[in-house]
């Protein structure tokens, strides 16, 4: 008779969590890459995600999902992006409002695209999957909509969404993955006006992709149910707010037209030059990807040739339309930057799929990557040399450094790669490349670091055009605490832990992101600088464009104005660019050198300077701030 062990029998014979064995043989390297991509992803994404202040969209999105979470009135803004103010007005609900919960949800967002790359494996093949996972993790664009209240990470992760979705439904079509389908693509439209561009672009690829297989016609109703439920339901906030879907049919439609078509074309530059400066790595990988399709086919995968011309098509279609389409910011350059990660993934799979690893791993293959790179840093020397222009009287140490550079370093370093390259058993060019890539790979990741970095100036930064500067939070930092000071004891109904006592003036033109983070001041009022009726009470804090100063003041003179950068301006030649001097700085190795050192530190010769507001302070409490020498005349 054999005697079986109850339920509970088991649990006390198994071994406590602490002494069981953790069998790591069953882990792939595969699934090694994806753990990485995703811990690669939190650290660009998650890495000083709250040293920049809220720009004036962001606390926008803050201050309409505070409204929600609270039962306030939102903004017509809101409701030309539902989701985005729900996920904010649900994180706050949950976690209170701060800076970091209102950029919680595309951090997380830029975090789950990482995981819904996983099903387009069996379309574009493991190693372009996870290649592709790797480059969204390291793409500083998609980053950057990461750290960005908006719309921007949402609708990549919509789009993404949509896609895997939209591949299962035509493999295998059931009326419920065309319900899901459809519902993915209602939750694509509500994150913003761009969902309507995003969305045609998604649904040619993923048909494109799928080839043959056609969704059945009776399958569209579902597709239609899915769509329109998702739509009604969260564009009336679960039905509190029946009159949200017209609003958000006619305001998203709307700023559709009068933010990105009505002006399509202008500064249509600025999307290739995101590209160059901070996708280059993408761009090059896209050419790979085109090389392997077109000439190298035999080497992809089994079944994804199709696949892969069907993204390259989207990449190619979505930068045009990334570039005509008018409007700055991120969520716009990732029209382009999305089909740009899966072209990349194509191009590093086959590329990385090509290489035979147990030769390079070994004594020859490991002495021909370090020959590589060894070259690679020789030729850079050269070309810094070349690029720098020596004084007459240091000519010949010039020339002397350049000899011994060629001479000396790298011509014996380029013999040595080429006589343990021809000892290879496998053609160098993909393990030169990949070297290439992995340098490439280098400056993406510093790029993508270096957006949430405060104390290195970097004017060049295109993808920070726009940004409100460091200072204006140190700023509201001081008020804050100037308040706390003199009106801690002044408690009423309004402030009943004291402390925001003061009357402070906004000008529209400019109220957020002040707005924002002066919330918990009763006695904040926005004023339009045109009709400025600022009560009867004079402010005690003006904050306000320098031009309109004196309309805000009025007869009020006891108050001193200091003016302060507001937001990260554009550098003259990013707004009007040379073209002349681009092209003839193609051939010149002094502009060449320019630009592998802009790649790196983002300066520009000629920085702009930045959009102002002044700041100010009735004169006893700038006495306290700035000292007793302080002007009391305004200015």
């Amino acid at each position: 008779m054999v005697h079986r062990l109850s339920v509970f029998d088991q649990a006390d014979a198994a071994p406590d969590a602490l002494d069981r064995r953790l069998d790591l043989s069953a882990l792939s390297w595969e699934g090694v890459g994806w753990i990485a991509a995703a811990l690669l992803a939190a650290l660009v994404r998650l890495t000083q995600l709250t040293t920049w202040p809220l720009g004036a969209d962001e606390a926008r999105v803050a201050t309409d999902g505070l409204a929600l979470a609270t039962g306030g009135t939102l903004s017509n803004d809101a409701w030309t992006h539902p989701l985005v103010v729900e996920a904010e007005g649900l994180a706050m609900f949950l976690f209170g409002p701060s800076d970091g919960v209102v950029r919680l949800v595309p951090a997380l967002a830029g975090l789950g695209a990482i995981a819904l790359l996983w099903p387009l494996r069996r379309w574009v093949g493991r190693g372009a999957a996870l290649s592709a996972a790797i480059l969204l993790a390291l793409s500083p664009t998609l980053a950057f909509t990461a750290r960005q209240a908006g719309a921007g990470s949402l609708l990549v992760a919509g789009s993404l969404l949509f896609l895997a979705l939209l591949l299962h439904h035509l493999s295998q079509p059931t009326t419920l993955s065309a319900v899901a389908t459809g519902a993915a693509a209602g939750l694509l439209l509500l994150t913003g006006p761009l969902g309507w561009v995003g969305l045609p672009l998604t649904a040619g690829a993923g048909i494109a992709m799928a080839g043959g297989r056609h969704a059945r016609l009776r399958d569209l109703s579902g597709l239609a149910v899915g769509l329109l439920l998702v739509l009604i339901t969260l564009s009336t906030v679960l039905f509190t707010r029946p009159a949200g879907f017209s609003a958000f049919i006619s305001g998203s439609l709307g700023t559709l037209w009068r933010e990105h078509l009505a002006s399509a074309g202008t500064q249509w530059w600025m999307t290739p030059l995101v590209l160059v400066a901070d996708e280059f790595l993408l761009l090059v990988l896209a050419v790979v990807a085109v090389w392997q399709v077109l000439v190298n086919r035999e080497k992809l995968p089994f079944g994804t040739a199709r696949p892969a011309r069907a993204i390259l098509a989207w990449a190619a279609v979505g930068t045009v339309v990334a570039t005509i389409v008018a409007g700055s910011g991120a969520d716009r350059y990732s029209l382009a930057v999305l089909p740009l990660v899966l072209a990349g993934g194509v191009g590093l799979g086959a590329l990385v799929g090509g290489i035979d690893w147990a030769e390079v791993w070994s004594g020859r293959g490991l002495a021909f990557v370090v020959a590589v790179f060894l070259t690679f840093a020789a030729l850079l020397s050269t070309f810094n040399t070349l690029g720098s222009t020596p004084a007459t009287s240091a000519r010949f140490a010039w020339l002397l450094t350049l000899a011994i550079l060629i001479l000396l370093v790298l011509v014996p370093l380029l013999l040595a790669t080429v006589w343990l390259a021809r000892r290879l058993n496998q053609p160098a060019t993909g393990l030169v490349g990949l070297a290439a890539l992995l340098v490439l790979g280098g400056v993406t990741l510093h790029t993508g670091v270096m957006l949430g970095a405060t104390n290195v100036n970097r004017p060049g930064e295109p993808l920070l055009i726009g940004s409100t500067a460091p200072a204006v939070e140190r700023w509201i930092t001081r008020i804050e605490r100037l308040s706390a000071d003199l009106t801690t004891f002044t408690q009423n109904v309004q402030d009943p832990t004291g402390g925001h006592g003061f009357t402070i003036v906004l000008d529209e033109e400019i109220a957020q992101p002040f707005a924002w983070y002066l919330r918990d001041f009763p006695n904040l009022r926005v004023v339009d600088a045109d009709e400025p009726a600022t009560g009867t009470t004079p402010p005690d804090v003006v904050i306000a464009l320098p031009e309109h100063v004196p309309a805000l003041l009025g007869e009020h003179t006891d108050y001193v104005p200091r003016p302060y950068a507001l937001t990260v301006p554009v550098p003259p030649s990013f707004a009007q660019p040379d073209w002349g001097a681009l092209l003839a700085s193609l051939t010149d190795p002094a502009q060449i050198r320019h630009f592998t050192e802009f790649l790196i530190d983002r300066q520009v010769s000629n920085p702009a300077e930045p959009r102002a507001f002044a700041l100010v302070l009735r004169s006893d409490h700038a006495e306290r701030v700035y000292g007793p020498t302080t002007e009391t005349e305004s200015r």
